[in-house]
């Protein structure tokens, strides 16, 4: 009986051992778990602060290379002022007048030199379509690119005209660079033809409608001069003639005039974009 009591008792405090053991285990587990997305947090935490940290910096450089583009152009536009300034308050006579016009058209032309179309780039995918994955020597330019460009370009003149694109340091590759260079030119030139070609056969179809109108007013009055019997042929063919003449005649009007005009913007632009030279920059 008496060894029956104590295996009973060994074994209740097995249990209890084993019990504890368990808790034990459960807590270390959660202290571990706990743990685990303690490290976790301060990690996220780091990994925000420093792309915090990263954007601020960005934002800086982008504020630093914005301040030094205003300031040079502030500088060229003083100096010219400066020069400008000179030159009139300076006692002059007749013969010196034709030098001050030719140093205002030489500052006219630094200033259309000086003239850039600048656009900030995240990375090179942003001048292509997203739905193109062809490489970059074929692939499709962006509309949006294209809208940006165009709005940048308005008042800026056909010479001297500068594309100029701000990528990042880490970014940037000389050889991408120059597949990129070459695909936008062929863009331009290619759009700039099929734009001129468009716009002159309008005019050539105005130019057409005009003239058959005439021919055809000519031959209603014609027909009215010498047969002044009208018969009801004639009057008919009077009746017919002379709307069509006149439809003819202000329809190609209208072509030379107006709808030619509605080309005109997308030929400059192109006009402009492929005479540029296109640049890279680091921000």
């Amino acid at each position: 009986m008496a060894d029956k009591v104590t295996e009973k008792a060994l074994e209740k405090e097995i249990k209890q051992v084993e019990a504890k053991a368990e808790k034990k285990l459960i807590e270390t587990e959660k202290k571990v778990v706990a743990a685990e997305k303690k490290e976790e947090l301060k990690l996220e935490k780091k990994v925000q602060v420093a792309e915090k940290k990263e954007e601020a910096k960005l934002e800086k450089k982008i504020e630093l290379a914005e301040k030094k583009l205003d300031k040079t152009e502030k500088k060229d536009e003083t100096k010219l002022e400066k020069k400008f300034e000179e030159i009139k308050n300076k006692p002059m006579h007749f013969g010196l007048k034709n030098i001050v016009n030719a140093v205002r058209e030489q500052d006219k032309a630094k200033l259309l030199q000086m003239s850039k179309v600048s656009l900030w780039l995240e990375n090179y995918d942003d001048l292509f379509s997203d739905f193109d994955p062809r490489p970059y020597g074929v692939r499709a330019l962006s509309d949006d690119f294209l809208r940006e460009a165009n709005k940048v370009s308005k008042g800026i003149g056909y010479e001297g005209v500068e594309l100029t694109f701000l990528v990042p340091v880490e970014k940037r590759s000389s050889s991408d660079e120059v597949i990129i260079k070459k695909r936008l030119r062929d863009h331009f030139k290619k759009h700039f033809v099929e734009m001129k070609k468009e716009k002159q056969g309008i005019l050539n179809l105005g130019l057409g409608f005009v003239f058959f109108g005439v021919i055809v007013m000519t031959i209603a009055a014609y027909v009215l001069f010498t047969f002044q019997e009208a018969s009801f042929f004639m009057s008919f063919l009077v009746i017919m003639l002379e709307p069509a003449g006149w439809f003819l005649f202000w329809e190609g009007l209208d072509q030379i005039v107006f709808e030619s005009k509605k080309k005109k913007p997308d030929v400059d632009f192109y006009h402009k974009m492929s005479k540029a030279e296109i640049t890279f920059f680091s921000y």
